[in-house]
């Protein structure tokens, strides 16, 4: 990958060309010129070999200790990190007129490294599991490319938390702000507050509209409650956790779905996993616009709110195979859905949310975030920041291979990288002068990282990409050396 330049030199560093480190690192125009520099090069250099040690991915013993020094430097703030990259994430964001923000949770395991101060158990009570926690907001197109990071939070549970039995039995005695889930709220506020900001700056018409999309954790009443206020800013797309009750009738919102006419009946392809195959499913759909009152375990903190006023929608798998479990959606959405496309739509988008169970993978697997030797959790804080930059970056990298095919590779790669995958992928030395496009480079790299490329295979995933990069780096780091060699 293309490396940041300036016009000033740290220690004995090739020249470089600011690029897109530079554009995610933009909004640190408070730190100094050399320290932002310093990210910028990590930046690349962790991109060009994801799954890389911090010392074996520096391209030098100065500048592995450069880049330790700065992971320790207490300067270094990882929230100011992570707002520059989202400053550029909104400018993407600028130029689609629907943005979903998925959201989820995962745990970094630090077990094996158990003198790292401030982690804390990540499995439920006591247990031996050590690490800490990340609640992060991935931006989406509707066509699911990934734009960037809205929002990331980390926290570590203290060493004497609460069993699960203890947990469950002060679940509804404290106030949300008190509890883990207010997690949920505080990212949903968090991001009313940078659409907010951007209106204050942007031109009418200029931003888009955003989607919080969710899995059955987030379906808390305190998240449907901060929308009534918020949903102008940002809508809301869960999926249902509880048997919730309509706000008169007292009847269970999905046996008040089942009395109402289908929609429309779908056909979709089930995709195989484990040991299931792959196939087709019919679905029929339905929507209902629903009033929900107050949960009784709320009563104590909401009183005699008004009722929450939603969208239900269900698609409910029809004769499904011997053996196979049906599949069954319940969402909840403040967007009505009274007819049977819009209802299509919303389906698609919460499809959509699997993009942040590949996001987080990509961080612990292709980044290998949890290997992180630091010794701190602050430390460790720096580096994700980081580490969040460079998922997205690889996820981005696939997505322009599958919307963008034809763009040039030169927009993404190094000379020398597009030069050496010409040269492999062809088995002709004079294929180097021809820059590939950004399709042909992305399935090459694929290659590398194991993708079999054959006629009826799915495009690249991110996977095989970040496998693919760090026999890339290997290769260029060659083709160059060859290159110098031969004008001596």
């Amino acid at each position: 990958m293309t490396a940041p330049a300036s016009s000033e030199s740290i220690s004995n560093e090739p020249p470089c060309t600011w690029n897109w480190s530079h554009k995610e690192l933009q909004q640190l125009g408070g730190y100094d010129r050399r320290l932002v520099r310093r990210l910028a090069i990590m930046l690349e250099d962790w991109a060009a070999q994801p799954q890389a040690s911090i010392p074996e991915g520096s391209r030098s013993k100065a500048a592995a200790k450069a880049s330790y020094r700065l992971l320790s430097n207490p300067r270094l703030q990882a929230r100011d990190i992570e707002q520059s990259h989202r400053a550029a994430t909104w400018e993407r964001m600028a130029r689609h007129e629907w943005v979903l923000a998925v959201a989820d949770t995962t745990s970094f395991n630090h077990t094996t490294h158990p003198d790292t101060e401030g982690i804390g158990p990540i499995g439920q009570g006591n247990g031996s599991a050590q690490g800490f926690f990340l609640h992060s907001v991935l931006a989406f197109s509707e066509q699911g490319v990934a734009l960037g990071v809205l929002y990331a939070h980390t926290w570590a549970r203290e060493m004497k938390a609460p069993s699960r039995r203890e947990r469950l039995a002060q679940k509804n005695r404290k106030a949300l702000d008190q509890r883990e889930s207010h997690r949920w709220t505080a990212a949903y506020e968090g991001i009313v507050a940078q659409q907010r900001e951007a209106q204050a700056h942007a031109p009418a018409g200029k931003l888009p509209r955003l989607v919080l999309v969710a899995d059955r954790e987030s379906d808390i009443y305190e998240l449907f409650v901060s929308n009534i206020t918020h949903d102008s800013h940002c809508a809301v797309l869960v999926r249902a956790l509880h048997a919730r009750r309509l706000h008169e009738e007292g009847q269970i919102v999905w046996e008040h779905l089942e009395a109402q006419p289908e929609l429309a009946r779908i056909e979709l392809v089930v995709p195989a996993q484990g040991t299931r195959k792959e196939r087709r499913a019919t679905l029929a759909l339905r929507s209902a616009r629903v009033k929900l009152g107050v949960p009784r375990d709320k009563a104590r903190f909401f009183g005699a709110s008004e009722p929450l006023e939603l969208w239900a929608i269900e698609a409910v798998e029809i004769n499904a195979p011997s053996g196979s479990e049906p599949l069954h959606w319940k969402l909840l959405s403040s967007i009505p859905c009274a007819d049977a496309a819009t209802v299509q739509r919303q389906l698609r988008w919460y499809a959509r949310r699997w993009g942040i169970e590949v996001f987080h993978r990509t961080l612990k697997s292709g980044c290998q975030s949890e290997a992180r030797r630091l010794g701190s959790l602050e430390k460790l804080e720096r580096a994700l920041s980081l580490d969040i930059i460079v998922a997205w970056r690889l996820m981005a990298l696939r997505d322009a291979a599958r919307q963008q095919p034809e763009a040039p590779a030169s927009e993404w790669l190094e000379p020398a990288e597009c030069e050496v995958l010409s040269a492999w992928a062809t088995r002709k030395a004079s294929a180097s002068q021809r820059t590939p496009s950004i399709a042909e480079a992305v399935r090459w790299i694929a290659r590398l990282g194991g993708y079999l490329d054959r006629k009826n295979d799915p495009p690249p995933g991110a996977q095989v990409i970040w496998r693919g990069l760090r026999h890339l780096h290997d290769m260029s780091e060659t083709w160059k050396l060859a290159k110098l060699v031969g004008k001596s």
